[in-house]
C-alpha cells in the first residue's frame, strides 16, 4: 500500500509518501523507516502520468550519474606527507 503519511522529523510534523512493508513497518520514498501518526490513503494511479525523458530529475542516483571527479588517494597522501630526501 502506498499512502501519504503524517509522522515526525526532528520533532516536527512531516508528510511523506510511504510504502507499507508489513503490518507495522512503513518506509518513506527516501528509504527510511517512519512511524506514522496518521495515514491518508491516496489513489495515486489517477495522478501518475508519463514524464518526458528529458525532464530534470529531483536527484540523480548512481545508476544514471556519470562520475565527475576522479580522486587518487595515494597522490593526495603523498602531497600532504613529509618529504624525506635520501642521501644515497
Amino acid at each position: 500500500m502506498i499512502a501519504l503519511v503524517l509522522h515526525k522529523v526532528d520533532g516536527q510534523p512531516a508528510l511523506d509518501v510511504a510504502t507499507q512493508v508489513d503490518d507495522e513497518v512503513w518506509v518513506s520514498t527516501a528509504g527510511h523507516r517512519i512511524y506514522p501518526y496518521r495515514i491518508y490513503d491516496v489513489d495515486l494511479a489517477g495522478y501518475i502520468m508519463p514524464v518526458p525523458a528529458d525532464w530534470p530529475e529531483h536527484f540523480q542516483t548512481s545508476r544514471h550519474a556519470e562520475p565527475t571527479i576522479s580522486f587518487n588517494v595515494a597522490a593526495f597522501l603523498a602531497s600532504i606527507g613529509p618529504k624525506f630526501h635520501r642521501r644515497y
